[in-house]
């Protein structure tokens, strides 16, 4: 095969290109066609990619690194060695390709490598070494560098965090922090900051690529909420090369940022997050989990595919489905919500409030338990990791974690009542403080209990729902039976007496 035949792939590659700067490439890739030009070779591909040599994550040099092996191109040509070959392993590899396939290395500033003769192959090795040792001492730089800055509180680059682009976005996140320790869910807050638009700069920028909506998540705002900086604190990983080994304060540094809460503040938002970690999604659906089926399996929400001889079309129903093995029982979501709802409404109305509610949220208790959950999960955390070192042994986990669960369970039980307390009192309000509800002031007072039963949070209501019906049961259908049973004739609902709820009939009559 002649030069003229030779078939040449360009390589070109930077490490960073975050302002999408379209020059960097250019450069490289009109010095590299200049090359062809000049030694009459046939480009037929072009590998542009930005990336560290060192990331592994290079996929367009693995694709041109199969060509090569493949024996489809017979020239590389790059601005510089280092450009494609950034160590002396990948030196030695392309060595042995070259042997075998008779592949070229040809770069803008350091000229052709012979890889054919000794003497090639050990200035290009001696090339490939120096590129190496020279990352290493960049990533060194890099690291004291990235020290020093960790110590005396200063940013390690990127666009300001989320809370310090300007005032509208530090307002929202004195507010969430506010509301997360005053009982709200992270639910709540991201719909909050959704609907005030207060996205921070990497949301926006994923927008503006993507051309999608990006809101908030529940994990994106608990990330946002437990982040050190708030309380002007300046945090590290404790192991730099373990991600998710967790963080740890760093002592006597500042950050430079203003704190937007006290440093109590923030770690009583710790301390809830951490109590919180075990519902990393909570149930998205008013009954989930709480009804069961007759045979005392729960009842989750799920979508049914159905498809009707009368129908020529498939239809999907949404549904409360059974999760016990063999058992099919199911019943179509939003006829049962809407029961609930209803009965949970006209019992509130109707019922003397001041038994279910008390006069205030309490909320310092919640909070009390909130931490206590939190300290005793964390303490059950470290005696797993114990385990993990090898500190202690499995049948050491047992003992010391069997008071820690017992405490766990009480804790939690505590706390759940303390958020229907919370949820209840959310519900008062002039008008259903009094003992009874007259019949005249019954729609009028229904009307109002709705709404604000409507306005709380999923959590919230499921809370009034679990407390005031603690037993839900939907019948499951006889095979060959209409699948167009009314949900009522279906469900029976029980009070927390143990007694079978007769309907709100039963409450107008009281």
């Amino acid at each position: 095969m002649t030069t003229e035949q030779l078939r040449a792939a360009i390589y070109i590659r930077v490490s960073q290109n975050r302002n999408d700067d379209r020059a960097k490439p250019e450069r490289q890739l009109s010095r590299c066609r200049s090359l062809a030009k000049s030694a009459d070779f046939k480009v037929v591909t072009i590998y542009d990619e930005t990336g560290s040599a060192y990331s592994g994550e290079l996929p367009k040099r693995d694709e041109l690194w199969k060509a090569l092996e493949e024996g489809e191109i017979d020239v590389v040509l790059t601005l510089h060695m280092d450009r494609f070959l950034r160590s002396t392993q990948d030196m030695l590899d392309f060595i042995v390709i070259a042997r075998r396939t008779g592949a070229q290395l040809h770069t803008c500033e350091s000229g052709a490598f012979d890889l054919s003769t000794s003497a090639g192959k050990l200035v290009a090795t001696i090339l490939a070494a120096v590129a190496e040792a020279e990352s290493e001492r960049k990533s060194e730089r890099h690291t004291l560098r990235n020290e020093r800055a960790i110590l005396e509180g200063k940013s390690l680059g990127g666009p300001p965090p989320f809370g310090w682009e300007n005032p509208a976005q530090t307002e929202a996140l004195r507010w969430g922090i506010q509301e997360y320790l005053a009982g709200g869910s992270l639910s709540a807050i991201a719909r909050e900051w959704n609907e005030r638009g207060a996205l921070s700069h990497r949301q926006r920028q994923t927008a503006s690529k993507t051309g999608k909506t990006v809101e908030w998540s529940q994990d994106a705002v608990k990330k946002v909420l437990i982040r050190a900086r708030n309380a002007g604190l300046v945090d590290r990983r404790i192991d730099p090369e373990k991600p998710g080994a967790g963080r740890q304060i760093v002592e006597g540094a500042t950050a430079q940022t203003e704190a937007v809460c006290t440093e109590d503040e923030w770690r009583r938002c710790v301390a809830i997050a951490t109590a919180n970690k075990r519902a990393h999604r909570p149930p998205s659906r008013l009954l989930s989990g709480l009804a069961t089926c007759s045979n005392g399996h729960k009842l989750n929400a799920g979508i049914n595919p159905t498809k009707r001889p009368d129908r020529e079309t498939g239809t999907r129903s949404a549904q409360y489905r059974c999760t016990g093995k063999g058992c099919a029982a199911a019943v179509r979501r939003e006829p049962l919500d809407k029961l609930l709802r209803d009965m949970a409404v006209y019992r509130l109305t109707f019922t003397d409030v001041q038994t279910l509610a008390p006069a205030s949220r309490n909320l310092e208790r919640a909070m009390s338990l909130r931490e206590e959950l939190g300290r005793l999960k964390q303490e059950r955390d470290e005696n797993v990791s114990l385990l993990r070192d090898r500190t202690i042994n499995a049948e050491d986990l047992r003992r010391l974690n069997k008071p820690l669960n017992l405490l766990i369970d009480a804790t939690q039980e505590k706390l759940d009542q303390a958020q229907a307390d919370n949820a209840f009192a959310a519900m008062l309000s002039e008008r259903v403080r009094v003992k009874r509800v007259s019949l005249t002031d019954a729609a009028a007072a229904r009307k109002e209990v709705g709404q604000k039963f409507d306005a709380l949070p999923l959590d919230q209501q499921r809370s009034i729902v679990k407390t005031l019906f603690p037993k839900i049961v939907v019948q499951k259908l006889d095979a060959g039976s209409s699948t167009r049973v009314p949900v009522e004739d279906r469900v029976t609902v029980y009070l927390p007496t143990g007694q079978q709820y007769m309907g709100w009939e039963h409450d107008e009559a009281v």
